[in-house]
């Protein structure tokens, strides 16, 4: 007997769902219902029983998915099956700031074979306006997607402040207060529950978004904030809290953290990262020689390899030089950064460096200290474009 009235279905597949969940009484409403379809009574002992063999074990399978503990940690065929599908990872770290620059800018990254980039986000920031930072991330993602490029999202930050910027002329001593805000409510796991909401906003509506390569869930945590190493109510730092919460939205992208120092013998942050990264990820801002001395002891984690952060003139990095090592060993990677922005940040090494001239705010002998662009896209050095794309590209 065909069934030609579909309402007879529709009833039945939702009586079936609100018994799994156990709503009795909206149950008790939909059976009536059903009862009262014209013409499907003889069907219904029928029925009933290919929806109790089909229906309810896809149901119940779906109901055991959302209430399932988080995900663990990716195994090593997972993420090196992940590595393998994409591109030789080249990007930069950059810093948005409004659209049409961003565009502009970007383009200039996708010129010379940047297919990629690792931008910071602010707690803080989607505290004051959620809404406001959900959509400005959304057109971040749109422009960066414009040029082919992928995105890769930096959560939290431990390393920021007057201790790593140095501005001729300009004497910082003090913390800013976005820094000490960010201190009290680390401080403080009564208030971390917000800090959750943030992971789960951002990363909920983005879990399977193919413009985000990947997550990288702090920077080098432990650094001059010292907050990821907050203990919550139950011993654990607060960087393996964050690992949590961005397990619990089940992201079909890895997730990392990168160890930026004592790679052998890391502390407690870095033994939290080096446990929980899909993909391993780590800085260094050194000549080719060490490069491939700490690639090649990372390569004993057995995971796919990521310098987030490298390239600072001062302390001998150069694409010459570090580009093949990059490729020899099939390490993705992103410097740092792209374009200078005016006003002195990032072009001078950091404070605790001494050089000829620092006290008059004149630049290191090697030159600037980070960045290939000036604001208008004049290169810093024609050599260095030449160089990315000749490695890069192959022209």
């Amino acid at each position: 007997m065909r069934i030609r009235n579909s309402t007879f279905v529709s009833r039945l597949l939702g009586l079936g769902r609100h018994l799994l969940a156990g709503n009795r009484k909206t149950s008790s409403r939909v059976s009536h219902n059903l009862f009262a379809c014209r013409g499907c009574r003889l069907l219904i002992p029928a029925c009933w029983a290919l929806a109790c063999f089909f229906l309810a074990p896809l149901l119940a399978a779906g109901a055991a998915e959302e209430t399932s503990p988080p995900t663990a940690r990716w195994s090593k065929e997972k993420a090196w099956a992940w590595y393998k599908a994409r591109p030789w990872l080249f990007g930069v770290n950059y810093g948005p700031t409004d659209e049409a620059t961003d565009d502009r800018e970007l383009g200039w990254a996708e010129a010379i074979g940047v297919n990629s980039i690792r931008t910071f986000f602010s707690y803080l920031a989607w505290e004051h306006d959620p809404e406001r930072f959900m959509r400005d991330f959304e057109a971040f993602l749109a422009v960066a997607d414009k040029h082919g490029i992928s995105v890769m999202p930096v959560l939290f930050n431990d390393c920021a402040g007057a201790a790593v910027i140095f501005i001729p002329n300009v004497k910082r001593t003090q913390r800013s207060p976005d820094e000490i805000a960010m201190r009290e409510i680390c401080a403080d796991p009564v208030r971390w529950p917000r800090l959750r909401a943030y992971v789960r906003d951002v990363m909920d509506k983005h879990r399977a978004d193919r413009r985000i390569v990947m997550w990288d869930l702090y920077n080098e945590p432990d650094n001059t904030l010292h907050l990821a190493r907050c203990r919550g109510d139950d011993g654990r730092c607060l960087l393996e809290h964050i690992f949590t919460w961005a397990r619990e939205a089940r992201p079909t992208q890895p997730l990392t953290a990168g160890v930026w120092k004592r790679y052998r013998r890391p502390d407690e942050c870095g033994r939290v990262a080096f446990a929980n990264s899909d993909v391993v990820t780590f800085h260094l801002y050194s000549n080719s020689r060490r490069l491939e001395t700490v690639i090649r002891s990372l390569q004993g984690e057995g995971y796919p390899l990521v310098c987030t952060e490298w390239f600072a003139r001062a302390l001998g990095s150069s694409f010459e030089n570090d580009l093949p090592v990059f490729k020899r060993h099939n390490v993705g990677n992103y410097f740092f950064g792209l374009v200078h922005d005016g006003r002195g940040t990032f072009i001078y090494p950091w404070p605790h460096l001494d050089w000829p001239g620092k006290a008059e705010g004149k630049l290191h002998p090697t030159g600037w200290f980070h960045n290939i662009f000036h604001p208008d896209g004049t290169p810093y050095r024609q050599s260095e474009i030449e160089a990315i794309k000749r490695i890069v590209k192959g022209n």
